[in-house]
């Protein structure tokens, strides 16, 4: 059996881990939102271990040099370049760090730059998810919300929030559309969230804890009906979920970035399957596919609104 070396005398409050390959090296990294101390970030080095380079990467401190109490951390492509961002929740006074994948292990604080600092400095968050709810083409942001318990004990109404969405408005920049998606319907200590498509209509649907309260489930019904492609894929030389596996989808629109994971957020678990949004795009050119293995693999002429099983060769 593998061991498991510990840290050592490092004592950082660890909350959440986000697993990607971020420097594009076909190894996973890890990345961990630390509570009140610098985020770390583990870089593969190939051979059984991992180098920590969260200064020399820019994502130990935000932009103002100062660490965030990270709650929830989700690591996606938000910007359609290829590379792995990261979206992280914090708590109140303590806006909610987005950050920007530049390529060749370096990443820009894009918080401020994105709109979410004035947006999420009030609140507090912490299971979060960056995913496409309206399937037009660029993933949006969904969070779980409520602030933290007192231990000195507190009234459980002044710990309740709303849950928060912002829409990609595909300039680098989000708006906060908590109530026009339903999301803000509802105030509760929310906690964990996860992320899927419950009912196979291509659309992301969202189901969240709540502390003492009722498990919510928010069903996804958007008024434009815009395509969508929801890919499962199954590993064979690879692990049988194909967990790591990247897809990059090409339309005349240009391309998309995903990859199969089931960790998103605090605490929590979504469904797999691979989804990408399409606008107006009735076809799909082709998905390349890098398996875990090192396999690759490219269907062509995708029909959309289906949900395609793809096995590993």
């Amino acid at each position: 059996m593998p061991r498991v070396q510990p840290w050592g005398s490092d004592r950082r409050l660890r909350q959440c881990v986000s697993v990607a390959d971020f420097d594009d090296d076909r190894c996973p990294d890890i990345f961990v939102a630390n509570d009140t101390l610098p985020n770390t970030l583990f870089c593969n080095e190939h051979d059984g271990t991992f180098k920590e380079v969260s200064l020399k990467s820019g994502v130990a401190y935000m932009e103002n040099g100062t660490a965030v109490s990270g709650m929830g951390c989700d690591a996606r492509d938000i910007d359609n370049d290829g590379g792995i961002d990261i979206f992280e929740t914090a708590l109140r006074s303590e806006s909610w760090p987005l950050v920007q994948n530049l390529g060749n292990g370096l990443f820009n604080d894009a918080t401020y730059e994105s709109g979410l600092t004035g947006a999420t400095v009030s609140r507090s968050g912490w299971g979060n998810g960056i995913f496409d709810f309206n399937n037009d083409g660029w993933k949006d942001l969904s969070v779980a919300s409520a602030e933290v318990t007192d231990p000195r004990g507190s009234e459980r109404g002044r710990l309740m929030q709303l849950n928060a969405a912002f829409a990609n408005l595909r300039s680098g920049k989000f708006v906060d559309a908590s109530v026009e998606a339903g999301l803000g319907d509802r105030k509760a200590v929310h906690r964990g969230t996860a992320f899927g498509d419950l009912n196979n209509d291509g659309r992301i649907d969202v189901v969240v804890i709540a502390l003492d309260g009722p498990l919510e489930v928010w069903s996804n019904v958007p008024p434009a009906s815009n395509h969508w492609l929801l890919i499962k894929t199954i590993g064979t030389k690879s692990n049988t979920d194909s967990t790591g596996a990247k897809l990059m989808l090409v339309t005349t629109e240009g391309a998309q970035h995903n990859y199969v994971i089931t960790a998103a957020g605090l605490g929590s678990s979504s469904y797999p399957r691979v989804h990408f949004g399409l606008v107006s795009q009735s076809m799909v050119q082709e998905v390349h596919i890098s398996w875990p293995s090192g396999a690759q693999q490219t269907p062509k002429n995708i029909k959309a609104d289906q949900i395609p099983t793809v096995k590993e060769p």
